[in-house]
């Protein structure tokens, strides 16, 4: 197998959600760097915010789609309105937050993968009744539509709150040096979202760089569907969206690529 340390990874979430599975890859002697490919936008104003606490009660269960929505949207809610509340959660991340708060009603999928059906699933299991159900989902713009749709065919009536946007980022000069150097220095990077590829895609054209061999891991085989129709060939894709489950990806992505030179 090739030594980790001539391997070069980029991660591509916002940097401040990079730092712990950077920190864990470069323990692992990965050289590994931040290239965010998009920014996170919140969208609550005060008026919307306003209007969204006080229809919380109306609904008989609460869905938090990602990370993002858990930052942005909790500490802004009082949290005797918050305890009151049954939440759901795609990710371990999300449910994080709630339990840090000892929010005593939430429900998330056990183990990988964590997606919309998984939670389904795992409301069903826990005998949530989904049917006439209001159900409040915060996102993010152009979110997950999956998730809408299996509420509905489960007899749901969900509501989409979007609470921020993912947008382009603006790079600074070492970002854009990495950017330039993607197809002669960088092994493999790592995308969490379907926006971080419309980006890459955008700025690829902007650089006038082909970037369809740049081999990318990702998170989801739903991400993985959308690189393959924007034309990006080498597409792994991992277990789940936790830094667990990227490394394993990543070495299991190595493994891969010995096996293949033997």
């Amino acid at each position: 197998m090739s030594n980790a340390v001539n391997l070069r990874v980029l991660l591509t979430r916002p940097t401040a959600q990079n730092q712990l599975l950077l920190q864990e890859l470069q323990q692992m002697r990965w050289q590994t760097e931040s290239l965010p490919l998009f920014e996170i936008k919140p969208l609550l104003n005060k008026a919307l915010l306003q209007q969204t606490v006080a229809t919380l009660p109306n609904f008989d269960l609460v869905i938090l789609v990602s990370r993002n929505a858990a930052e942005l949207f909790l500490p802004l809610l009082p949290l005797e309105i918050c305890r009151k509340l049954t939440w759901g959660c795609i990710g371990p991340a999300s449910a994080k937050f709630l339990q840090n708060l000892q929010v005593p009603s939430w429900i998330c999928a056990a183990q990988p993968p964590f997606n919309s059906t998984a939670l389904l699933h795992e409301l069903q299991h826990q005998a949530f009744k989904l049917e006439g159900a209001r159900v409040l989902v915060l996102t993010g713009v152009g979110g997950d539509q999956d998730l809408s749709r299996l509420l509905h065919e489960n007899g749901a009536r969900p509501q989409i709150c979007a609470v921020y946007e993912r947008c382009k980022p603006n790079f600074n000069t070492a970002q854009l040096q990495l950017f330039l150097e993607l197809n002669t220095k960088t092994d493999i990077m790592v995308i969490t979202c379907v926006t971080s590829l419309l980006h890459l895609k955008e700025f690829g054209t902007t650089y006038q760089l082909s970037l369809d061999n740049l081999p990318l891991l990702v998170i989801s085989p739903r991400i993985a569907a959308a690189a393959l129709e924007m034309g990006f060939i080498n597409v792994y894709t991992s277990r789940g969206v936790s830094e667990a489950d990227i490394i394993s990806g990543l070495i299991d992505w190595q493994q891969r690529q010995h096996d293949d030179r033997k």
